[in-house]
C-alpha cells in the first residue's frame, strides 16, 4: 500500500501566506507541493535571467532574493519570504522582465510550469483557481509597475 506524501505542514503554512495561494484549500496547497522540488541554495544563485525562457516558478520560503528589474528603471529589490517569483513562467510566452538572483541563503519550493499546467488540465476546477489566482497576480505586478513608473 502507498503511504500518502509527507508534506512538511510548515511548508504548506508559508505557501498560504503568500497571496498567490492564499485561498487555496489544504488539499489544493498539498497538490501544489507535491509537484514541486523544495532546495536549499546558497547567495548568488541565479533563479532566473529578464527575458529568458522561465521554466519554474518559485516560492521563497525564507530567506532573501535580490531582483534586478529594468521595468523600474534597473532598480534592485529585494523580497524575504514568502514570496512567489517567476509566475511568469506559467503565462506565455514565459518569460521575465526582472532577473533573481539569491541574496542569502535561501529555502525555496521550485514549482516547474509544465507540472502546474499538467496539474491543471487534469484538475480543471484547481486550474481555474490557479489561473484565477495567476490574473491577479499578474495584474497586481502591473499596478506596482504604474506606480513606480510615475514622477
Amino acid at each position: 500500500m502507498l503511504r500518502p506524501l509527507e508534506v512538511p505542514i510548515e511548508a504548506i503554512n508559508v505557501l498560504r501566506e503568500t497571496p498567490l495561494f492564499r485561498d487555496f484549500s489544504l488539499g489544493e496547497l498539498h497538490l501544489c507541493y507535491a509537484i514541486g522540488v523544495e532546495q536549499g541554495l546558497p547567495p548568488g544563485r541565479l533563479l532566473g535571467l529578464g527575458g529568458e525562457l522561465l521554466e519554474s516558478m518559485w516560492v521563497l520560503l525564507e530567506g532573501r532574493l535580490e531582483i534586478h528589474s529594468p521595468l523600474a528603471g534597473g532598480r534592485i529589490s529585494y523580497a524575504s519570504g514568502p514570496f512567489v517569483w517567476g509566475v511568469s513562467a506559467l503565462v506565455a510566452p514565459g518569460r521575465p522582465h526582472a532577473t533573481a538572483v539569491t541574496a542569502s541563503e535561501c529555502r525555496l519550493l521550485e514549482i516547474p510550469a509544465e507540472g502546474l499546467r499538467r496539474l491543471c488540465d487534469d484538475n480543471p476546477r484547481f486550474g481555474r483557481r490557479m489561473f484565477e489566482a495567476v490574473a491577479v497576480h499578474v495584474l497586481g505586478r502591473l499596478n506596482t509597475f504604474i506606480e513606480e513608473a510615475r514622477p
